[in-house]
Order: C-alpha cells, then sequence, then structure tokens
C-alpha cells in the first residue's frame, strides 16, 4: 500500500481526500482572487474576437516551432 508523501501518516484514501480538499481550497482561492481582480480593474476580461486573434497567433506561432523541428 503506498502512502502519499504529502500525508505519509494517512490511509491512502484519507490521504486522497484531504489532497482533494486542499486541492479545492486553492482552486476556489484562484477563482475568487481572479474574480477580484476583474472586480478592481487589476485584471482585463478579453473579449472573443480578441481572444481568437491572441489564439490564433499563438497556434501559429506553434504550428511554425513544430515545422522547424520537422526539418
Amino acid at each position: 500500500m503506498a502512502r502519499s508523501r504529502k500525508h505519509p501518516d494517512l490511509s491512502d484514501e484519507a490521504a486522497n481526500s484531504l489532497e482533494a480538499a486542499e486541492h479545492d481550497a486553492w482552486f476556489r482561492a484562484e477563482v475568487q482572487k481572479a474574480l477580484d481582480s476583474i472586480e478592481n480593474g487589476t485584471m482585463r476580461l478579453i473579449d472573443e474576437e480578441e481572444w481568437k486573434i491572441i489564439s490564433a497567433r499563438e497556434r501559429a506561432e506553434l504550428l511554425r516551432l513544430i515545422a522547424e523541428q520537422d526539418r
């Protein structure tokens, strides 16, 4: 039976539950920070059209890098 490296004193099931709860708390805090940043203006939302442009540019760059590796 493998013990969690993060919580070696707990059973696997208890360690998994604890790690899931810790991750959930971290994730919720990150989401709240993002929402707070949007609300106070330190982070802006990107509209769909701008996101399409950004995504297309990044995708083109990745395809260029892949093509370079194939040479």
